[in-house]
């Protein structure tokens, strides 16, 4: 991916919000850079590469293990309002599923509600545009094709949120999917719905793929 040809970089400051796939122990072993070692990271390290270094835009991650949209948008304003972004990624949706399993379910309704409250606060508030990123699982474990029918009643809404404000939505599921069965589930994620390297890398791929169409 080349960016060289922007004479200006558009962005200065992109927040990456969500969970665990996001947070990619950027918390607890943050790396030198502060971000973790997921799709953040190699995002990073990409623009890092290809960018002038006057036009490399501040990456922030603010990705929270285990949270759902409702725990974001009860710390919204301190992990992404305030860091003033021009840009906010947003993935989040697959530990509703979790805790849906646990008879703590989020309705679609409920799940429309909080998540199109982030959106708004961020559009309005900070004038920042977005790119929104599909909630994914594998189909192995086994123990997960229960989880994708829940799953698969709160992805709809995203689509819907995005089409609401025209916003651009990163199709995750089906293409993760058809990757792992094309090179092989343990080769793309390490337990059904963390990544691995390969994993992380491919949404790094289609992250700058979304950013590079956006200028």
């Amino acid at each position: 991916m080349n960016f060289r040809w922007v004479k200006s970089m558009k962005y200065k400051r992109i927040v990456f919000a969500g969970d665990s796939i996001t947070d990619a122990d950027h918390l607890w072993d943050p790396g030198e850079d502060g971000l973790g070692h997921g799709y953040v990271h190699m995002i990073s390290e990409e623009l890092h590469n290809t960018v002038k270094p006057e036009q490399m835009p501040v990456i922030i991650n603010s990705g929270f293990n285990g949270y759902r949209a409702e725990d974001l948008l009860r710390r919204w304003n301190t992990v992404c309002l305030q860091k003033k972004p021009d840009l906010v990624t947003l993935l989040v949706g697959v530990n509703e599923v979790g805790a849906a399993m646990e008879g703590m379910v989020t309705t679609p309704e409920q799940f429309y509600r909080t998540y199109e409250r982030l959106v708004r606060e961020v559009l309005e508030e900070t004038g920042a545009d977005m790119i929104l990123m599909e909630p994914f699982l594998f189909r192995y474990p086994a123990y997960l094709l229960n989880w994708r029918t829940y799953l698969q009643t709160l992805q709809p809404v995203i689509e819907e949120i995005a089409g609401k404000y025209g916003l651009p939505l990163i199709r995750l599921d089906r293409p993760l999917n058809d990757l792992a069965e094309k090179e092989g589930v343990n080769r793309i994620t390490i337990d059904g719905i963390h990544l691995t390297e390969q994993g992380n890398r491919f949404l790094m791929k289609q992250w700058l793929n979304c950013f590079s169409g956006m200028y």
